[in-house]
């Protein structure tokens, strides 16, 4: 072993997404066994409040440190994210920095997220396909929820719906906020489909799954689809939790090493 691997994610104070995390990490840790795995929290909001609830939450920038002082000079990190926004480049920006500048570290390796290319939409469209048709209501809809951004990154939420409604066009990928979803529910009510089932197409289902997809307020996904006429299921697993998911960010860990190995 002269290498670490570290997981980075958006991270979340909700016990089932951080639930999500574990278990990923521990698939890693059972693929790679003799390898220091460690986690670090990106989203530097979520840090705060999981500090302020007196929990560990280790930054990027920390657990890099502390690599370094053990004497892991290699690691491969890999990044978490559905789509490469901000923080996944931040992750490239602060490897470039340490590797480079700091000279902290020999050679460092960023696995690329979720969808990180034509060849990523493929595959997650046909796993997002798969999950739908597990948990489809019978002649109904399945709607994933994205997270979304202003970075350009977001652009593939775009790509993945066009994409999935190519195949099923009962199976629909959105974000958050915007538009879109009301795309979504008056295309179903012009289809008279009556049922959805309603996923996070998110790491883990966290904040924004219990907010902004399930609940009672007016803006949640489920409150406006239930006002359309739709009875809606939700499902609170997130993409982690969905091994179709999983195995294709791990495919993206496995390139990374092979890539931290070369040399």
């Amino acid at each position: 072993m002269n290498y670490a691997i570290l997981l980075a994610a958006y991270g979340s104070r909700k016990p089932d997404a951080q639930a999500a995390l574990s278990r990923i990490r521990d698939m890693v840790r059972a693929e790679y066994p003799g390898v220091p795995c460690e986690v670090a929290y990106t989203s530097q909001h979520v840090r705060k409040m999981l500090e302020e609830k007196g929990e560990s939450a280790p930054g990027l920038r920390s657990r890099l440190e502390e690599l370094a002082d053990k004497g892991l000079r290699r690691v491969a990190i890999q990044s978490l994210h559905v789509i490469p926004g901000r923080e996944f480049h931040d992750i490239l920006s602060l490897s470039n920095e340490l590797v480079l500048r700091d000279e902290s570290f020999e050679r460092i390796e960023v696995g690329f997220p979720l969808l990180a290319g034509e060849q990523d939409l493929e595959h997650v469209a046909k796993a997002l396909l798969t999950i739908a048709e597990r948990h489809a209501p019978q002649e109904g809809a399945v709607l994933f929820m994205g997270h979304g951004s202003r970075h350009p990154g977001s652009e593939y939420y775009d790509a993945l719906n066009e994409l999935l409604q190519e195949h099923n066009p009962l199976v629909f990928v959105a974000p958050i906020d915007g538009p879109e979803i009301l795309e979504a529910r008056d295309k179903l009510a012009r289809l008279g489909i009556r049922k959805a089932a309603l996923l996070p197409f998110l790491f883990g289902a966290g904040w924004h799954a219990l907010r902004d997809l399930a609940g009672d307020r007016p803006e949640s996904w489920e409150s406006l689809l239930t006002e359309a006429g739709l009875e809606c299921e939700v499902v609170l697993l997130g993409a982690a939790e969905h091994p179709e998911l999983s195995k294709i960010w791990l495919a993206h860990l496995h390139d990374a090493i092979q890539r931290l190995q070369r040399c």
